[in-house]
């Protein structure tokens, strides 16, 4: 635990940084049938209030989400959407905005808020450490987490 909570104050507390998220999630088809799909994310955070995301999903599809501290914008080039919605505040109220009122999918969304210590407080029931590893020849810590206690 101990680990993750120095990488959370550490995330929390900094004011540039910019990451690669490479993800895969499942869609449920109406079949029943899961399909996974895969994207690459580059997110470049600006605290207090500026967030800038560039998607591109392994169908090819490019999106664009902006905040710049008054407006969220989304841009989809593929399906020709340009939408903004007037939306003042901090990083973390226009995170939180866009995924429980908007629906947008934010991976890790979590780790981009400045409230990632507390949040892990209440999110994470324990951690093991795994092993000491190397991602794109930077030494890192591999820890599992669980967010759900056992009956």
């Amino acid at each position: 635990m101990t680990i993750l909570k120095n990488m959370s104050q550490y995330l929390a507390q900094t004011e540039r940084f910019s990451v690669t998220i490479r993800d895969g999630y499942d869609a449920v088809q109406q079949s029943g049938q899961k399909i996974e799909y895969g994207e690459v994310r580059k997110v470049i955070v600006s605290r207090p209030d500026r967030l800038r995301f560039e998607i591109e999903r392994s169908d090819g599809e490019k999106a664009l989400v902006v905040f710049n501290g008054t407006d969220l914008t989304v841009y989809t080039a593929n399906k020709n959407v340009y939408a903004t919605v007037a939306k003042q505040g901090t990083l973390d109220q226009v995170i939180k905005y866009a995924v429980d009122d908007l629906k947008i999918r934010v991976p890790l969304a979590v780790m981009l808020l400045s409230t990632l210590p507390s949040e892990l407080d209440s999110l994470v029931v324990s951690a093991d450490y795994v092993e000491a590893t190397t991602i794109t020849d930077v030494p890192c810590d591999h820890v599992a987490a669980r967010n759900f206690s056992r009956c």
